[in-house]
């Protein structure tokens, strides 16, 4: 059961304001998290002989490559995230890594350099200004998911846990416009599901607009099912004991085709869907939908019941699932 698992993940060092419980010490040992910016070029320019006009400078894009370590807590459950950033040789490291939602800076377990010293860290974030080398961020995502259990933030599902990256995906401050994040998640033994779709060289692209709406990521052990439907790629996760009405893929692929019959196609190449099953009778209970760097659905499905009409869309809560999977006709507001 959820409860039988301990909490705890990798003790750091950290000052007392930001320390959490500690990791199981194998934890450590597997983390990354990588970060490096592409090099600068410059270009300048030169009016006539009698006037010489001032130099001017383009800076290329920061390019930034974040590689994920997935830690277990100390009963081999998911505890938490290691992330590993790591500047270009010659180039200045960001002024300071951050959360996009303050509320996770309490659940940072530690930030080292490459010799593992301690890196400042307070309620700016932080400190990479003056970095030499990478440095290494662990995040208790476990703890926060029992401490916050909140479906918008963080919730735990069984031994699972649904959260937004606004929590466990730190970013550069500044984030320019125009700069990516380039994302790689080392498994290991767990399962993962994160919502971005762009991709190149087998790293998630992730910019600064990926952080102005909501998403959601799954960590844990559950099982993934693939289905197409009309150009569109479901991805389905059943997470705690798996639990979900017979007829859900049939039902989802059903609703997806609905959507996809206004336009012709369904309006994104590829959606999460996250299940989360409950003690209720109703098949499909509540549903929600978020597309913060790509789009997700999240549906609380009950066990059924035996005597329902396949065909009756308010008894088994069927049209939730159109309705979610609706909002991708919607432009992002």
């Amino acid at each position: 059961s959820a409860g039988a698992l301990p909490r705890s993940i990798l003790r750091c060092p950290l000052s007392a304001r930001h320390r959490t419980a500690p990791l199981a010490a194998a934890a450590l040992a597997g983390a990354l998290f990588a970060v490096s910016l592409a090099p600068t070029s410059v270009v300048a320019g030169c009016a006539p002989a009698a006037r010489l006009a001032p130099a001017t400078a383009r800076l290329a894009p920061p390019m930034i490559d974040v590689d994920v370590s997935v830690l277990p807590d100390a009963g081999g459950g998911f505890g938490g995230v290691s992330l590993r950033y790591c500047p270009a040789a010659g180039a200045a490291a960001p002024r300071r890594l951050v959360p996009e939602n303050r509320r996770a800076l309490s659940y940072a377990v530690s930030a080292t350099d490459d010799h593992g010293r301690d890196i400042a860290i307070d309620d700016d974030g932080v400190h990479t200004r003056e970095l030499v080398g990478c440095a290494r961020l662990v995040i208790d995502v476990a703890r926060m998911a029992d401490v916050l259990d909140d479906k918008d933030l963080a919730q735990r599902v069984g031994d699972d846990v649904i959260v937004t990256p606004d929590l466990w995906l730190w970013r550069p401050e500044p984030f320019p416009a125009d700069a990516r994040l380039r994302v790689h998640v080392e498994r290991a033994a767990f399962d993962v599901l994160v919502p971005w779709v762009d991709v190149e060289q087998g790293r998630y692209l992730v910019g600064p607009a990926a952080f102005r709406l909501k998403s959601d990521a799954a960590f844990g052990h559950f099982a993934t099912e693939e289905v197409e439907v009309d150009g569109v790629r479901l991805m389905i996760a059943r997470l705690d004991d798996g639990r979900a009405p017979a007829s859900l893929s049939r039902w989802l692929s059903t609703s997806a085709r609905a959507v996809a019959s206004l336009h012709g196609a369904y309006p994104e190449p590829r959606l999460n869907v996250l299940v989360v099953p409950t003690h209720v009778a109703r098949p499909i209970v509540v549903g929600f939908y978020s597309r913060g760097g790509g789009p997700t659905a999240l549906f609380y499905v009950g066990d059924g019941a035996s005597d329902l009409d396949d065909h009756d869309l308010e008894a088994t809560g069927r049209w939730a699932l159109t309705h979610e999977l609706a909002h991708a006709l919607l432009p992002p507001v």
